[in-house]
């Protein structure tokens, strides 16, 4: 009879359980599920307004230092990318690498550098080996794809690419 009312009330308990860790889950139109944020998913929302601050000035003076007609291409090719004709998220970032004179790149890339030192690491303190640190090599055609194409469509098209 202990047995009994112990295997009962687990089975009454379980199922609660399984509804409470869902409710912390949103799950979207294909069917993936995705964590809610909270405090314990990932960077407070101040520390992600710092860094969006940081891309966006990175960005805007990295397309500052750009010729007009330079920007212009940078932007046909990015426009190309955003209006879905195509998910291929190697071949833009090597057209606007073959745009760019050296000096450009050069200051694109410095642009880059200044932006991720500024960014919290990602146990707080900032700087070399901080947010985004990675052991690729630099590369100015990259940044200025990532810095300004829609950041939905570059998601859609690396989750088509890994598909």
């Amino acid at each position: 009879m202990k047995h009994a009312l112990l295997a009962l009330s687990l089975a009454a308990i379980l199922p609660m359980t399984a509804c409470a860790s869902q409710s912390a889950t949103n799950s979207d139109s294909a069917g993936t599920t995705q964590v809610a944020a909270d405090a314990t998913t990932g960077p407070s929302a101040d520390a992600r307004a710092a860094m969006a601050k940081a891309r966006n000035d990175a960005k805007t003076a990295a397309l500052a230092a750009l010729s007009a007609d330079h920007r212009a291409k940078v932007q046909a090719i990015v426009d190309q990318f955003n209006s879905g004709t195509s998910v291929d998220v190697v071949a833009p970032p090597k057209a606007i690498d073959a745009i760019l004179t050296s000096s450009e790149a050069k200051a694109v890339l410095a642009q880059e550098a200044t932006m991720r030192a500024s960014m919290p690491a990602r146990t707080g303190t900032g700087g070399p080996g901080g947010y985004g640190s990675r052991k690729r090599t630099p590369d100015a055609g990259r940044f200025l794809f990532q810095a300004m194409a829609s950041r939905d469509r570059l998601r859609a098209a690396r989750q088509a690419a890994s598909n």
